[in-house]
């Protein structure tokens, strides 16, 4: 059992899973859809009580590979649509996909062929594509990893900060792919390039993003490779540096690398190093209810997978760090 710190409690809800759970987002009527590195989405009504299996898609789940995020669209009570990342085989590739499907059933029943948003080639087996927003405006914001081994020094990780690519990046789209056209480096002509979809650049692993409630800013957890892992209030048209830095440090191996010759970093909103706070973030949501004792009501809620714990900080309105004191909020026990 976890261990909590007074006011908190733990509720079992079924996820429809039998392996491993990779994510769920909520339907208005408080149903909700979860989905399963296999390749399963399912869906659980909003007493619990029903548990369907809606499909299983196909799927490549080679170490960190799999169907990975699940979206709900703004409009889901009248589309009736599901956004999906996951990585499938094209071509005899593993490629990283975006897709939109439509529940089908008076209650959700099955799936609609998919709509493929787009489709990027990947050779590593680590950072895919791994988290959505659909965000209340109708637009979608998508967490790209840099696609680059993490065993070695990888000189395909420079992709990140080339902004001509999805790798490594935070994307800002329309519901059909297209870029915003408020992003930094929209480019009319060419909507549907990586170019018009990049709000930022410089991630290597980001897991999970969430928007903040007060400002809509993107804010992504990255994780580090072997020293520093970042939290990101994500500026737009800024750079976070991977693989040339890790947190606000100049990554040993990489540095040397022409391809990082000169550049430069955001800073991020918070980083740890890796030891007991754990080694492989997960990007969490600002806590806006009230049940939560009072010195957590609209504190930052993040993880760590490694260490599985749940940590919180706080910024003000300006993205100023105002408390990170390592507090462990939930620790899982095996």
């Amino acid at each position: 059992a976890p261990s909590l710190p007074p006011g908190f409690a733990v509720r079992d809800m079924p996820s429809g899973q039998s392996e491993l759970l990779t994510d769920f987002a909520f339907a208005p009527d408080g149903s909700y859809f979860t989905t399963g590195k296999n390749g399963r989405v399912a869906w659980v009504s909003a007493d619990g009580a029903t548990v369907r299996t809606l499909a299983t898609l196909p799927v490549v789940t080679v170490q960190d590979l799999g169907l990975n995020g699940i979206a709900v669209a703004h409009d889901y009570a009248t589309s009736k649509v599901l956004y999906l990342a996951r990585t499938v085989m094209v071509n005899n590739r593993w490629t990283m996909r975006l897709s939109a499907v439509t529940v089908l059933g008076a209650t959700p029943t099955s799936l609609s062929p998919e709509r493929v948003l787009w489709d990027l080639p990947t050779g590593s087996d680590a950072h895919t594509i791994t988290g959505i927003i659909a965000a209340p405006d109708g637009t979608l914001w998508v967490t790209m990893g840099d696609a680059a081994d993490f065993r070695f020094v990888d000189a395909a990780a420079l992709r990140s900060l080339d902004v001509n690519t999805g790798y490594g990046k935070l994307l800002h789209v329309l519901p059909d792919g297209r870029g915003v056209a408020s992003n930094p480096f929209y480019d009319a002509a060419a909507p549907s390039s990586w170019r018009s979809r990049v709000y930022a650049s410089g991630f290597r692993s980001p897991f999970r993003l969430s928007l903040d409630p007060a400002t809509g800013a993107p804010v992504v957890g990255d994780v580090g490779w072997n020293t520093w892992e970042e939290i990101n209030l994500v500026r737009p048209g800024a750079n976070y540096g991977w693989p040339c830095w890790e947190g606000n440090t100049q990554t040993p191996g990489y540095r040397d690398l022409p391809g990082c010759a000169g550049k430069t970093n955001t800073a991020p909103l918070y980083t740890y190093v890796h030891g007991p706070m754990g080694t492989s973030v997960t990007g969490g949501v600002v806590y806006t209810g009230a049940s939560y004792p009072e010195q957590y009501r609209g504190a930052y809620f993040f993880g760590d997978y490694a260490s599985q714990r749940v940590y919180t900080l706080r910024y003000d309105a300006q993205g100023r760090l105002l408390i990170a004191d390592g507090r462990m909020i939930v620790t899982a026990r095996d």
